[in-house]
């Protein structure tokens, strides 16, 4: 079972869903709240104009998602690649009206690598890594000063914000792969729990049958046995019609069918009860 495929199953795909809404709040408030401190704190000059209608659009579609948890409706992987892909354009946009990538608050971006790692496909998020690091490095292509006073297109600064961008693309890179490992091998160890717990219902299914089986044989046992004598009475018996004893011999022999028969069900039984006590122990120990 893959991370990814359980997004598609409710309740899995509606618990996702309402965290990401709580998560894209609590973002967009963040670059919402700082909008105002990055022109009085690091002399950004804000373009309000873009940066608050990109925030209210980014908030409109947060209240879709919304009514979408309300409806109980779950969140396919698709949906949910896609509404990290827009907030990680949507956070490229303000980025761009309140400082470009000399912004602090382009760690935002690494929030929704890590998110998708954690819950989608390994391809799908080393994609939205890359859409990130393309992101971040497009606000370097912005006009020198043109929003970043204290950003010219050469200086010591500029090494350091494309020092930022490199780190950031491999540290995205590192925690997406480690993410990935991290889920798969959660995944396995769920699969082999599953597995294990099947293997230790199918030993306690076989118990139960071995008890009925021994139960069975021994309950038959005795009326089996008195027919077997009766019938051996009637082969012995000097005034039995030659028929009466071809009956006497036909119901002994089929007794000792019915004894063969149910002296393998036991056996089959045994073995296959050991069987499942080997596997459920072999799993055990693996896990």
């Amino acid at each position: 079972m893959t991370h990814d495929a359980s997004l598609d199953r409710a309740p899995a795909g509606g618990i996702v869903l309402r965290w990401l809404v709580g998560l894209r709040w609590a973002v967009f408030a963040l670059l919402a709240a700082t909008l105002i401190a990055d022109e009085a704190l690091f002399g950004y000059h804000v373009r309000y104009g873009i940066a608050v209608p990109i925030l209210a659009l980014a908030g409109g579609l947060n209240l879709a998602l919304a009514r979408r948890v309300r409806s109980q409706q779950g969140a396919q992987s698709a949906l949910v690649a896609g509404v990290v892909a827009l907030d990680l354009v949507a956070i490229a946009g303000v980025l761009a009206a309140s400082g470009g990538a000399g912004n602090p608050f382009s760690a935002l971006f690494f929030v929704h690598v890590a998110l998708a790692a954690a819950l989608l496909p390994a391809r799908t998020t080393f994609a939205l890594a890359a859409l990130a690091a393309c992101l971040f490095a497009a606000l370097f292509a912005l006009p020198a000063g043109a929003c970043c006073p204290s950003h010219p297109e050469h200086g010591a600064f500029s090494t350091h914000l494309y020092g930022m961008l490199l780190a950031f693309v491999l540290s995205s890179s590192l925690v997406a792969h480690v993410l990935l490992k991290v889920r798969r091998a959660l995944d396995e160890s769920a699969a082999e729990n599953a597995a294990l717990r099947r293997r230790a219902e199918e030993a306690s299914r076989f118990q139960a049958l071995g008890a009925l089986a021994a139960g069975t044989a021994h309950e038959l046992g005795t009326p089996l046995g008195t027919i077997a004598v009766l019938a051996g009475e009637s082969q012995d018996d000097p005034e039995a019609s030659d028929a009466a004893r071809r009956r006497a011999r036909t119901i002994a022999e089929q007794v000792e069918r019915c004894r063969v028969v149910i002296a393998r069900m036991r056996a089959d039984v045994r073995a296959d009860e050991l069987r499942a006590g080997v596997e459920v122990g072999e799993a055990a120990v693996r896990g």
